[in-house]
């Protein structure tokens, strides 16, 4: 590939997909290949890991891999030998998913890992952002800093402020905390802009941001239209990158932590737009951490009992 890998580059490949299904065309293995330039582009190249982990699901017989390489330069003998390290990939006795770095393959795999120990990231007073802070999951993180660490709590929802929200908020008040609520869709970078500007006018500071918004997929993945996917991969995609763009002017930010989901390693049965935006999220987890050279996290959260998410 000449150009690096986007946001909208999945819907490329879902359409493809559905495309397959309908035809019910046979296939004998699927290379899923796209090119990165920075790291937004690479992390999009990574989310597509959800797919296939979910095809793996739905269709164990049919080998999937994705294939990550640099962008390649627009001349005869670069794209020659592109060409070359598709067909090695593609032709391999093990179809494996694979990412080209500075000319190295790093083959993907998955490995335990002990959490490193670290000093608290959590403080008495700490004023911490939550996307979806009025929705279920993110409502519960809220309580909890709110009852141990008497925190500062700047809540996004996309919602405006109704009776139901009111009560959680007083709630949270009396549990401890100084509350503001911002109504704001957590993918429009210039409303996340301005909500980080008025916690931080508020309070002095964000201390750490939990990403919590998100919209579940429903459905198998060739039932779906593109409206649907976009609506399941706007929060987690373009909201997570429009959320580290405004945590840019937080020196004293100290940790950012995405709310992921396990579909991102072991996939989705059937909503592959979900494991998508799940993956996107561990990957610029990484990306954020290597970059800003503070605490990033992904939590690829089980199947919650209740109301998960919930709608925040």
């Amino acid at each position: 590939p000449t150009r690096a890998a986007t946001a909208a580059s999945v819907e490329d490949l879902l359409t493809l997909l559905q495309g397959l299904d309908d035809a019910r065309l046979a296939v004998d293995r699927v290379l899923l290949c796209g090119a990165h330039d920075d790291a937004a582009s690479r992390c999009h190249v990574e989310s597509w890991i959800g797919i296939e982990r979910t095809l793996r699901t739905l269709s164990p017989q049919t080998p999937v891999a994705v294939l990550s390489t640099p962008v390649a330069a627009r001349d005869d003998d670069a794209l020659a030998a592109h060409v070359a390290v598709l067909l090695r990939e593609l032709g391999a006795e093990h179809l494996r998913s694979a990412s080209y770095v500075t000319g190295v393959r790093h083959v993907l795999h998955v490995q335990p890992s002990d959490a490193p120990a670290g000093t608290p990231r959590l403080h008495r007073g700490g004023t911490y952002l939550i996307t979806g802070g009025a929705g279920a999951l993110g409502y519960a993180f809220a309580q909890h800093l709110a009852r141990h660490y008497a925190a500062n709590l700047i809540l996004t929802g996309r919602g405006e402020p109704d009776a139901a929200r009111a009560a959680r908020i007083e709630q949270l008040r009396a549990d401890g905390a100084q509350v503001v609520y911002v109504a704001a869709d957590v993918a429009d970078a210039e409303a996340m802009r301005r909500c980080v500007h008025e916690g931080r006018a508020r309070f002095g500071g964000v201390h750490g941001a939990i990403h919590a918004a998100g919209v579940e997929g429903h459905g198998l993945f060739a039932g779906n239209d593109l409206a649907r996917s976009r609506a399941v991969l706007r929060p987690k995609v373009q909201g997570t990158l429009a959320l580290d763009a405004a945590l840019d002017e937080c020196p004293e930010l100290e940790f950012l932590c995405c709310f992921s989901s396990n579909a991102a390693v072991l996939g989705d049965f059937g909503s592959i737009d979900y494991a998508v935006a799940n993956r996107f999220q561990q990957a610029w987890a990484q990306a954020f951490a290597e970059r800003s050279q503070r605490l990033a996290m992904a939590i690829g959260w089980p199947f919650w009992a209740g109301d998960g998410m919930g709608s925040g």
